[in-house]
Protein backbone atom coordinates (compact mmCIF):
# COMPACT_ATOMS: atom_id res chain seq x y z
CA UNK A 1 0.00 0.00 0.00
CA UNK A 2 1.24 3.48 -0.86
CA UNK A 3 -0.25 6.85 -0.05
CA UNK A 4 -2.47 8.13 2.73
CA UNK A 5 -3.20 5.40 5.25
CA UNK A 6 -5.09 7.46 7.82
CA UNK A 7 -5.55 10.99 9.06
CA UNK A 8 -6.89 12.71 12.14
CA UNK A 9 -8.51 16.12 12.05
CA UNK A 10 -7.10 18.23 14.87
CA UNK A 11 -9.02 21.46 14.20
CA UNK A 12 -6.62 24.40 13.99
CA UNK A 13 -3.64 23.69 16.28
CA UNK A 14 -0.72 25.97 17.06
CA UNK A 15 2.24 23.71 17.88
CA UNK A 16 4.83 26.38 17.13
CA UNK A 17 6.25 26.15 20.66
CA UNK A 18 7.31 22.55 19.99
CA UNK A 19 9.81 20.85 17.68
CA UNK A 20 9.31 17.16 18.44
CA UNK A 21 6.53 14.61 18.28
CA UNK A 22 6.39 11.67 20.71
CA UNK A 23 4.11 8.64 20.78
CA UNK A 24 3.92 4.86 21.11
CA UNK A 25 3.23 2.64 18.11
CA UNK A 26 2.70 -1.11 17.81
CA UNK A 27 2.86 -2.72 14.33
CA UNK A 28 1.88 -6.30 13.58
CA UNK A 29 4.89 -6.57 11.20
CA UNK A 30 8.44 -5.22 11.33
CA UNK A 31 8.57 -1.81 9.65
CA UNK A 32 11.77 -0.50 8.07
CA UNK A 33 12.92 3.04 8.74
CA UNK A 34 11.36 5.52 6.34
CA UNK A 35 8.51 3.26 5.13
CA UNK A 36 5.94 5.45 6.88
CA UNK A 37 5.72 9.21 7.47
CA UNK A 38 3.81 11.32 9.95
CA UNK A 39 2.69 14.50 8.16
CA UNK A 40 1.42 17.72 9.69
CA UNK A 41 -1.13 19.08 7.23
CA UNK A 42 -2.52 22.58 6.74
CA UNK A 43 -5.96 21.28 5.69
CA UNK A 44 -8.58 19.30 7.58
CA UNK A 45 -8.52 16.24 5.27
CA UNK A 46 -4.82 15.33 5.43
CA UNK A 47 -4.12 16.33 1.82
CA UNK A 48 -1.59 19.19 2.19
CA UNK A 49 1.52 18.25 4.19
CA UNK A 50 3.68 21.08 5.47
CA UNK A 51 5.95 19.00 7.71
CA UNK A 52 6.99 15.38 7.09
CA UNK A 53 8.65 13.19 9.72
CA UNK A 54 9.87 9.68 8.87
CA UNK A 55 9.18 6.84 11.28
CA UNK A 56 12.21 4.82 12.44
CA UNK A 57 12.47 1.03 12.35
CA UNK A 58 9.58 -0.49 14.30
CA UNK A 59 9.62 -3.93 15.91
CA UNK A 60 6.56 -6.09 15.35
CA UNK A 61 4.17 -6.89 18.20
CA UNK A 62 5.94 -4.49 20.59
CA UNK A 63 5.07 -1.01 21.78
CA UNK A 64 7.80 1.13 20.21
CA UNK A 65 8.42 4.54 21.81
CA UNK A 66 9.03 7.04 19.02
CA UNK A 67 10.46 10.54 19.33
CA UNK A 68 10.59 12.42 16.01
CA UNK A 69 12.66 15.62 15.93
CA UNK A 70 11.70 18.18 13.29
CA UNK A 71 14.87 20.24 13.89
CA UNK A 72 12.68 23.38 13.88
CA UNK A 73 9.34 24.51 15.27
CA UNK A 74 6.37 22.39 14.16
CA UNK A 75 4.19 25.30 12.99
CA UNK A 76 1.01 27.15 13.79
CA UNK A 77 -1.41 26.08 11.04
CA UNK A 78 -1.84 22.36 11.66
CA UNK A 79 -5.40 21.19 10.95
CA UNK A 80 -4.75 17.46 10.57
CA UNK A 81 -2.09 14.82 11.03
CA UNK A 82 -1.81 11.93 8.60
CA UNK A 83 0.02 8.65 8.30
CA UNK A 84 1.58 8.21 4.84
CA UNK A 85 2.99 4.97 3.46
CA UNK A 86 6.03 5.47 1.22
CA UNK A 87 6.58 1.80 0.42
CA UNK A 88 5.35 -0.66 2.98
CA UNK A 89 3.77 -4.07 3.32
CA UNK A 90 0.45 -4.60 1.57
CA UNK A 91 -1.38 -5.23 4.84
CA UNK A 92 -0.23 -3.96 8.21
CA UNK A 93 -1.98 -2.93 11.40
CA UNK A 94 -0.50 0.01 13.29
CA UNK A 95 -1.83 0.97 16.71
CA UNK A 96 -0.81 4.46 17.87
CA UNK A 97 -1.19 5.74 21.42
CA UNK A 98 -0.36 8.81 23.51
CA UNK A 99 0.72 11.18 20.73
CA UNK A 100 1.91 14.62 21.83
CA UNK A 101 4.17 17.49 20.79
CA UNK A 102 7.17 18.26 22.97
CA UNK A 103 10.29 20.42 23.13
CA UNK A 104 13.92 19.53 22.44
CA UNK A 105 15.43 17.78 25.43
CA UNK A 106 12.33 15.71 26.17
CA UNK A 107 13.24 12.23 27.39
CA UNK A 108 11.67 9.36 29.26
CA UNK A 109 12.44 11.24 32.48
CA UNK A 110 11.64 14.73 31.15
CA UNK A 111 8.49 16.78 31.04
CA UNK A 112 6.23 17.45 28.07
Amino acid sequence: MRGKVAYFRTSLQDVSDYDQLAFFIKPNENISSGEYLIDFCSDAKGETPVIRLALPHLTMNEWNRVLLDNGAKLGCQTQSIRLWCVNGPSTVTLTIDSIFACKTGFSDKGNQ
